[in-house]
């Protein structure tokens, strides 16, 4: 029973990055389901549709059983606070074990980091290409960062930007500031104090993990497959 998985030992150190697919039968999201706080079900009820609702369910689901696996509390007994932009943190009495945690999905990707650092987030995309692309990053993107995409092949474009978003993305959230601050105003190497990580958690995806520590030991690992 995944409620019941005992984490690996998570060090002042480390980085647990895990992959969950949000593609589930059924009977796990109706499990699932049962595992949410009111105000959750709340939200996944005002999805347009079945399929944004059930992965709704199916990232917060498999985050409280993947949190509960560190914390020792059963996935429903999980408590959120929310940050002025939304962010989720653990609530008294699991925040005492101090564990933090961010999270990101695409389309049927989810990716957790979990550490001891508070500051510490992440993001994926699934890579493709859409004719928006160069203006987005002439908005969004540093003049080094332009210029680097402007040296890569049609081709190569899509993972180029989307490996350049995701790191600033992951950033920002760590910072806590998310969308609201410029993404144009810093290039997506950070300060030595922070370590910056891509990955690759599916074919046809991207992401990146940034945490304010340096050299983290990252491990990757998958949810519902690992234990």
């Amino acid at each position: 029973m995944r409620a019941s998985f005992a984490a690996p030992s998570l060090g002042e150190g480390d980085v647990h990055i895990w992959t969950a697919t949000l593609a589930l039968p059924a009977a796990r999201i109706a499990s699932l389901a049962e595992t949410l706080s009111s105000d959750e079900r709340q939200r996944a009820a005002r999805f347009a549709t079945q399929g944004l609702r059930e992965r709704f369910i199916a990232a917060r689901g498999q985050l409280r059983e993947l949190l509960s696996s560190y914390v020792g509390v059963s996935p429903a007994a999980i408590r959120f606070d929310y940050g002025a932009e939304g962010r989720p943190s653990l609530a008294a009495p699991a925040a005492r074990v101090g564990v933090h945690f961010n999270l990101s999905h695409s389309d049927d990707v989810a990716v957790y980091a979990v550490a001891r650092v508070q500051r510490i987030g992440i993001d994926v995309e699934r890579v493709k290409h859409f004719p928006g692309m160069q203006p987005i990053a002439e908005r969004f993107f540093s003049p080094a960062e332009r210029q680097q995409l402007a040296t890569m092949s049609p081709d190569a474009l899509p993972l180029g930007f989307y490996c350049c978003w995701t790191r600033k993305e992951a950033y920002l959230k760590a910072m806590g500031s998310g969308l609201a601050a410029p993404l144009g105003d810093f290039d997506a190497s950070v300060s030595p104090r922070w370590s910056l990580v891509h990955f690759a958690p599916d074919a046809g995806y991207v992401g990146a993990v940034a945490v304010e520590r340096p050299a983290p030991a990252v491990t990757y690992r998958e949810w519902g497959t690992s234990h």
